[in-house]
């Protein structure tokens, strides 16, 4: 069985030595390993040097490039009937190949995707990152992943000009196309490129955000983080006589009826979103929208209890509907759900053990996680914005 293994190498050598030792480790040896060499260090050609004679190496130097520009010079330099990916941090199992290979067979599959767990690394940051991010559950990656590479060409290429996110977008594209695929049931590739620095991390999480913003991934989070900034803009619209005008009708930056305005461009939006939902050809684009209501009403409910001493009691101090400090107990409870909800929830669903995290260390989780939350908030709400935009322009078009 012919096949190519395809390996960006963007980082120093030392990581894509664990590789390649994985790689020569496989059951079933590939036809050539191919390495594209974008890094701005002489470490990953020494490396390539030093496996030449284990392996069937194919180096090619480049200048920068981001992983997806990698892969795709890969592709057309592999002469394989397979193509196998891996990442310099990514280390195979023994039987990574001759399983996928078999379960490609078994299954009559195009496409076996890649199943990788985490590891947990050796300082106490990394330990409280992993907690954070990935736990011990597996997940379906691109690294481990093997297709037929004339199953690829219709597919199509990785995008090329982002840092982060074009193999999950691949990935989905792959399956949009119809392409028959399946995965392992158990990981059989380890991801080894935990950050041991805070700020590093802080620097990748936030690129890697604003790269997603520019292509189809991430959904689920760019709805969440776009919920949050709504809530916060309603409580500002809700508010905004009060604070800037003094409710003086004579300020220039007094808005008359703003908070009806803003509750009739939210009304209008949703229902703009549920008429075109009628149309059955932009279900899958109309992912972004299927809990718009609940958006909206979870919107309008922050913006009631902004508004609740004003509306229902008057700012009468004595009157029993009235709450002291409503705003502020409103918006401390959402901090703490969601500071429990990173700190607790998240890590045991993903199967962090309990022991890990208690007596106190689930505090420094939650800060970590919440810390990571505000830093991803500026890209996943610009990609929100983005995918609201080329819906209604892909919806004009269809239209034309």
């Amino acid at each position: 069985m012919n096949i190519s293994i395809i390996i960006p190498a963007y980082n120093s050598g030392e990581s894509l030595q664990h590789t390649l030792e994985g790689v020569s480790q496989q059951t079933l040896l590939p036809q050539e390993v191919i390495i594209i060499d974008s890094s701005s260090t002489c470490d990953v050609r020494d490396v390539c040097n030093h496996w030449q004679e284990a392996l069937p190496i194919r180096y090619k130097k480049v200048d920068l490039a981001f992983p997806g520009h990698a892969r795709n010079i890969g592709v057309r330099m592999s002469k394989g009937e397979w193509l196998g990916f891996l990442d310099c941090k990514t280390i195979p199992h023994a039987k990574w190949l001759e399983t996928s290979i078999a379960k490609a067979q078994e299954s009559e599959s195009e496409m076996v995707t890649g199943l990788t767990e985490f590891d947990y690394g050796t300082t106490s940051f990394q330990k409280i990152l992993w907690a954070v991010s990935y736990g011990s559950k597996a997940y379906r990656t691109l690294p481990g992943t093997i297709i037929l590479k004339e199953s690829f060409h219709k597919c199509g290429n990785f995008i090329a000009n982002v840092r982060a996110g074009e193999d999950l977008e691949w990935i989905s594209r792959a399956e949009a196309d119809g392409l028959r695929l399946t995965t392992h049931a158990l990981p059989l590739i380890t991801y080894m490129g935990l950050s041991e620095s805070f700020w590093e991390t802080i620097n990748k999480y936030y690129s890697y955000a604003k790269a997603a913003a520019l292509i189809n991934v991430r959904t689920a989070h760019k709805r969440l983080y776009l919920l949050f900034v709504l809530i916060f803009l309603t409580l500002l619209v809700t508010n905004w006589n009060a604070v800037f005008a003094g409710w003086k009708q004579s300020n220039d930056l007094y808005i008359a009826h703003i908070s009806k305005i803003y509750l009739g461009i939210l009304i209008v939006l949703y229902l703009s979103f549920l008429l075109i939902k009628h149309h059955k050809r932009l279900n899958r684009e109309l992912d972004l929208f299927k809990k718009a209501y609940l958006f909206t009403v979870f919107i309008l409910l922050s913006g009631v209890i902004y508004k609740w001493n004003d509306v229902f009691t008057g700012w009468n101090l004595v009157d029993d509907q009235y709450v002291s400090n409503i705003t502020t107990l409103y918006l401390l409870s959402l901090t703490v759900i969601i500071f429990l909800f990173r700190g607790i929830v998240k890590p045991i669903r993903n199967s962090v053990e309990a022991s890990y995290l208690f007596p106190w260390r689930w505090i420094a989780v939650g800060l970590v996680g919440l810390t990571l939350d505000i830093v991803k908030t500026p890209g996943y709400v610009w990609g929100a914005i983005l995918e609201i935009k080329n819906l209604l322009v892909n919806k004009f078009k269809r239209r034309k």
